[in-house]
């Protein structure tokens, strides 16, 4: 009895042994196949990279004649090909901030697009160009009244 268990159990080794060892069948491509692959119209193997840059830019003014107080103007944008994607703040001491997303497109230096944002409690829209220049990012829009417009100092993004 004890010599058909040890039967048993050896067969019952052998077939889970075997089992998990069976050859895995793989097809190698050569580097000719590849080419042939990729001559008849199969996408390449590798995802082309998209650069995207990040540029940022900053102002601090102190406000007067008390210590510690500041004022504040941030701006960072993201490009990637000619698509463009950020934020702009404005963090004053003693108003309410306003705080929103840009969305454009560059051409050369000029970044024409929307600025989204909230101030005051509401959403509110504006078209809005920046010029990108070496030390400084020019921000305007048609809509005088909202304040956008500013010059902000280009600065190392954190």
């Amino acid at each position: 009895m004890l010599r058909m268990k040890s039967v048993v159990l050896y067969l019952l080794f052998c077939i889970v042994f075997f089992s998990c060892n069976k050859e895995k069948h793989s097809v190698k491509t050569s580097p000719n196949s590849l080419q042939q692959e990729n001559s008849i119209g199969l996408p390449p193997a590798e995802e082309p990279v998209i650069i995207t840059k990040a540029y940022c830019f900053f102002n601090e003014t102190s406000v007067a004649n008390e210590p510690g107080k500041k004022d504040i103007l941030e701006l960072r944008l993201e490009i990637s090909e000619n698509i463009v994607e950020g934020y702009y703040n404005w963090l004053p001491t003693y108003k309410d901030q306003r705080k929103g997303s840009i969305q454009g497109i560059l051409n050369d230096t000029i970044i024409t697009g929307k600025y989204i944002f909230v101030q005051e409690g509401l959403t509110d829209t504006a078209k809005v160009k920046i010029i990108l220049r070496e030390k400084e990012a020019v921000i305007s829009s048609p809509i005088k009244q909202l304040g956008i417009d500013a010059v902000i100092i280009r600065t190392d993004c954190r």
